[in-house]
């Protein structure tokens, strides 16, 4: 459907755009800390009027739609928090020698009070690429150090300089607009169907 398309790709450049006017992530050799509040490993939404079970319940049903592949798992505590265990393929991608595309495993850990929703900063449990099945994988640090040469690579350089901007940028961008989405849909009203 031509209607859907169109609204999806709105929303996407909506959510694109908007990224500096939210709170949002940044990936640091650490890990991902508040953009604008280095000091903190989280981010929060303010939802005037709304109680922690309401904002919970649009939360979980969001991401009901958003993540249904059996590789990614839900946990939850119903009405206090929600723990996303998922795998995005295709993250970002490395040139050395050749241009390679690694994939992420990772948690993203969601908690709600009256009003409010915080995101926990995303831990990133493995960032790696893999020719097949049966291969080995190359690994993708995001600590500072060395470059390997058993093919495993960091995206920090030994003086904790980003080696790979490019990189940083997709994983940055790829967690920040999927909590705006979430937020997005949570803020949404429902249409009558």
């Amino acid at each position: 459907n031509t209607y859907i398309m169109k609204h999806k790709i709105f929303l996407l450049l909506f959510m694109f755009n908007c990224l500096s006017m939210f709170a949002q992530f940044k990936l640091t050799p650490n890990g991902f800390v508040s953009e604008n509040e280095p000091d903190k490993a989280y981010v929060v939404y303010d939802f005037e009027n709304v109680d922690a079970n309401t904002l919970y319940r649009k939360v979980i049903s969001s991401i009901n739609t958003m993540f249904v592949a059996s590789e990614n798992v839900i946990n939850e505590a119903p009405g206090e928090s929600i723990n996303i265990n998922a795998l995005k393929t295709g993250i970002c991608q490395i040139k050395y020698i050749k241009k390679y595309s690694y994939d992420a495993k990772y948690n993203l850990i969601i908690k709600f009070k009256d009003g409010k929703i915080r995101f926990d900063a995303p831990i990133v449990r493995e960032l790696y690429y893999q020719y097949d099945a049966i291969s080995p994988k190359n690994y993708l640090y995001i600590e500072c150090g060395k470059n390997s040469m058993s093919g495993s690579l960091r995206l920090y350089d030994k003086n904790c300089e980003p080696r790979y901007a490019d990189a940083i940028k997709d994983i940055e961008t790829f967690f920040n607009l999927l909590i705006k989405e979430i937020v997005y849909s949570t803020d949404q009203k429902n249409d009558d169907w």
